[in-house]
């Protein structure tokens, strides 16, 4: 089977989905509105990028920015034409989504939805509303990755929306031994982009909390964003600054090594359609305290994988955070338990076979 992949080329998502379909195609070739940062795909014989373009991919909602996806759409077809893929799968409904719409009447077409596309774009106006259907109809098969989701696209569409999670490899985040400085420090992390949305002020408050109490405690940040000279500022407000470290942007072929330095995952964003960050660190092992809110709350068991807290409150929190600070059976306890969650729903492989069922199907339809 040939698959054509639209999708931002230096998304840890869209590389992920690549590289785990890899070994199922005679070939990918995937089509993104920006360069790649690195040549990651180069390790994958049967995987190229065809894209010969740097046309902004940033997501943005704005109708203006939608109507320069349409500059390239001449460029795409043409490299349809020269591939002939069997299935075009767009990565994002209103971007991605919207160019394999348009060239949809000679492909089947699938798109998969990831979060802003659904929650934000058709909220805007009318017409930002009617491109998103106008996507949609296009498509012979939609998929999202949470119920939530599923849920939300249901508005803009009468065709079947099918689950199929962003999964964990079980063998990369997998659990062992946790690599500490020292036994006696309490280690609480985040890996996220330093975002608004992403709740690290939230973060950084609650931990502030914690440490009037708990010496032993550090936090780690991974991720980099516009936020970090805020953050930065905010940590040394509250006077925590050198006992915060804010690490940069995390390669995917780290995170594992990073996880595994934590004690307590915390992931407070104020709205996340999924959560990937939350079941790769469940995985690793550990207790995850995060945000009762979108896709979050499928991934994170209140009080038998970790604990849910309400958005943007950094008290309650700190309360869950200190109460699994004292508690290190309690911690080991939830972490088994968010293994066998990710075990049982999460496995990338299982979402694989998931995403290959649908592609057979669409293809023989």
């Amino acid at each position: 089977m040939k698959l054509m992949v639209l999708a931002d080329i230096n998304s840890a998502h869209s590389q992920k989905w690549v590289q785990a379909l890899s070994p199922y195609m005679t070939e990918i070739a995937i089509f993104s509105l920006s360069r790649p940062s690195n040549k990651w795909f180069d390790q994958l014989s049967n995987v190229r990028l065809v894209s010969e373009h740097n046309t902004s991919d940033n997501h943005s909602n704005t109708l203006v920015n939608k109507l320069k996806y349409l500059t390239v759409l001449r460029i795409l077809k043409q490299k349809v034409q020269h591939f002939n893929p069997d299935i075009i799968h767009a990565h994002y409904a209103t971007s991605y989504g919207l160019l394999g719409a348009l060239v949809k009447p000679k492909v089947r077409l699938i798109i998969s939805a990831w979060g802003s596309d659904v929650f934000d774009f058709p909220r805007k106006s009318f017409l930002h509303k009617a491109i998103l259907k106008f996507n949609l109809k296009g498509a012979s098969q939609i998929l999202s990755t949470s119920h939530i989701m599923k849920k939300e696209l249901q508005r803009y569409t009468d065709k079947t929306v099918l689950v199929i999670p962003f999964g964990v490899d079980l063998k990369q985040f997998e659990i062992q031994d946790a690599i500490k400085a020292s036994e006696d420090k309490i280690v609480i992390g985040t890996i996220k982009s330093l975002e608004p949305i992403y709740g690290i002020d939230t973060l950084i408050k609650a931990y502030a909390m914690v440490k009037k109490k708990y010496e032993n405690v550090q936090l780690i940040i991974g991720g980099a964003g516009s936020q970090l000279g805020k953050l930065k500022t905010l940590a040394a407000e509250l006077k925590v600054d050198h006992d915060v470290k804010f690490l940069g942007k995390i390669e995917q072929s780290e995170l594992a090594k990073l996880y595994y330095t934590m004690d307590i995952f915390v992931m407070l964003s104020n709205w996340e359609s999924f959560g990937v960050s939350a079941l790769e660190a469940a995985s690793c092992g550990l207790p995850v305290v995060a945000s009762n809110i979108g896709g979050i709350k499928e991934v994170v068991e209140d009080r038998v994988t970790g604990f849910l807290v309400p958005p943007q409150n950094s008290d309650e929190a700190a309360k869950k955070i200190e109460v699994l600070i004292q508690d290190r059976q309690l911690r080991k306890k939830m972490g088994t338990e968010g293994r066998k969650k990710v075990e049982r729903q999460y496995d990338l492989k299982d979402n694989i076979n998931q995403l290959m069922n649908v592609y057979r199907n669409v293809e023989a339809n």
